[in-house]
């Protein structure tokens, strides 16, 4: 007689984004450490990282990233989170790859002409 066997992974990637925080947060209580940033210009996309060595940070501010988490666009780090700006006037789509053991979550969100977040497609937890 088959068996069947159902395998479930405990963790999950589900985030959103805090307009008024302009933070990425994790929807699970959980964190948040590998995360991909796409625009349509591939020179302003970024994939950010945890690198550091001190206790994890409970979100993103999109602003100013903490100082260990590693930054990259196109491959190549920035050389501080002071270097990463969000552009005005764009869409950005958010992959959150944290969790392996969990599907990718996406959202996205859109910046105004300061380059501030002004909506997103998930602005709290559903």
């Amino acid at each position: 007689m088959p068996l069947a066997f159902l395998l479930a992974g405990c963790s999950d990637n589900t985030a959103y984004v805090d307009v008024p925080g302009q933070t990425l947060r994790p929807c699970s209580g959980r964190t948040l450490t590998t995360i991909s940033l796409q625009s349509q210009s591939p020179d302003n996309s970024f994939n950010i990282r945890w690198a550091g060595t001190s206790p994890l940070p409970a979100e993103i501010n999109l602003r100013k990233p903490a100082t260990g988490f590693r930054i990259t666009s196109n491959g190549v780090p920035l050389p501080g989170p002071n270097q990463f700006k969000l552009q005005p006037n764009t869409v950005y789509r958010v992959i959150n790859r944290t969790h392996s053991d969990a599907g990718p979550d996406e959202l996205t969100f859109h910046t105004n002409a300061s380059g501030l977040i002004d909506r997103a497609s998930k602005s709290a937890c559903e």
